[in-house]
């Protein structure tokens, strides 16, 4: 084409038009997907919750740890989250906490709610008070935690069904590549469809109960929003010694 033809001499502007409309669409696309997925996880330390820390589990999952001893006030403050854990809550959620929880997954983010065993302590304060407090939280999920003790000691559950999960299924994608997880006591729990167990607890002697699920999940609404409900802390936590060295730990906080 000879470059003084009208078409030449259109093509800049045309240049410019076809960049800024794919400066608008790139922009458009950022804020959908960060809308919900900040990179961050939100770690909570009100009602009485017990942070073992979960730097491990934040890097494993790609996000960066903000701790505070109070929930988000708003709904953009939620959704700057892409993750919420509440570690060993012992005191009661109010109702207004529940329902905004609630509607942050129903958004789309992810709720992560950790209750411990009976024998947590010895007094048997810790576990009870958390299985009743976090069992409140997930009423509506199907989960629910049995104030029981499982698995004294550091444990591998080696689960030979994880493997071999439907495809499609919604255990089997969040157990991709997941073959064994390290974890030390556990309280069970009972799950109720549409949610999913994810791990079980491990049968070690004879003389042990069979295997029931100790971590559990729920996929809430149309926006991918989840309720994940674990039995022990250290299946995530960076406490105990830590349990993702030569676990699969780090895969299943994908």
């Amino acid at each position: 084409m000879h470059p003084d033809s009208r078409d030449a001499r259109r093509r800049p502007d045309r240049l410019r038009s076809l960049v800024a409309v794919m400066v608008v669409l790139v922009s458009v696309l950022a804020g959908a997907q960060s809308a919900l997925a900040g990179g961050q996880m939100l770690v909570y330390t009100g009602n009485g919750s017990i942070n073992e820390g979960y730097s491990q589990f934040a890097t494993a999952a790609g996000r960066t740890v903000t701790t505070s001893p109070t929930l988000p006030l708003t709904d953009p403050e939620w959704d700057s989250y892409a993750c919420v854990v509440l570690p060993v809550s012992t005191v009661g959620y109010t109702v207004s906490q529940r329902t905004a929880l609630n509607s942050y997954m129903g958004r789309g983010g992810t709720v992560l709610a950790i209750a411990e065993h009976l024998n947590a302590d010895p007094s048997q304060q810790i576990g009870p008070a958390s299985v009743t407090t976090l069992n409140n939280v997930a009423a509506s999920t199907g989960i629910q935690a049995l104030n029981t003790s499982r698995n004294q000691g550091p444990t591998t559950s080696l689960d030979p069904t994880i493997g071999g999960l439907p495809v499609g299924g919604v255990a089997a994608k969040y157990r991709r590549d997941v073959t064994k997880i390290g974890f030390a006591a556990a309280t069970t729990l009972t799950v109720t469809a549409p949610a999913v167990g994810l791990v079980n607890t491990a049968k070690t002697e004879v003389t042990d109960p069979d295997p029931a699920p100790f971590v559990a999940i729920r996929e809430i609404g149309t926006s991918a929003g989840k309720f994940v409900y674990s039995g022990d802390s250290n299946v995530f936590s960076d406490g105990g010694g830590g349990y993702y060295g030569g676990n699969d730990n780090g895969k299943l906080a994908r």
